[in-house]
């Protein structure tokens, strides 16, 4: 599943969860390409559970489209506007399915992520 190889590399590459007091930001990742890092930014002022569904959303992201996220300037060279919003809406619907599975089918990650999230709070 790609939401494991996403969980997998931020473990690797020794990302972080962030929180974010700030309204005008959603959840996003935000990538080092040079380390392969990848820190996943979640809003301290939503629920835990958005806060895990969002966490496990930009794992699916991550675990799906690790080449584009590293090498995003090189993938969108000569692609034309429409053909990338073409892309992005067939990837996001694929993540957003992808999600809402894990969430309602793998109970012990979700209590993992739960975990992670409530220590993540006690830095920021």
């Amino acid at each position: 599943m790609e939401v494991y190889r996403g969980y997998y590399l931020f473990r690797k590459g020794g990302g972080e969860v962030i929180m974010i007091h700030d309204v005008l930001w959603q959840a996003s990742i935000l990538v080092t390409p040079s380390l392969k890092r990848y820190d996943i930014i979640v809003l301290h002022n939503d629920s835990l559970e958005e806060q895990v569904k969002s966490l496990i959303h930009e794992f699916v992201h991550i675990g799906i489209e690790e080449d584009y996220l590293i090498n995003c300037p090189l993938m969108l060279r000569g692609m034309a506007e429409e053909d990338f919003n073409s892309y992005i809406g067939i990837i996001e619907k694929k993540i957003e399915n992808a999600a809402i599975e894990v969430y309602n089918c793998q109970p012990f990650f979700v209590g993992h992520l739960r975990e992670l999230i409530l220590r993540s709070r006690q830095k920021y």
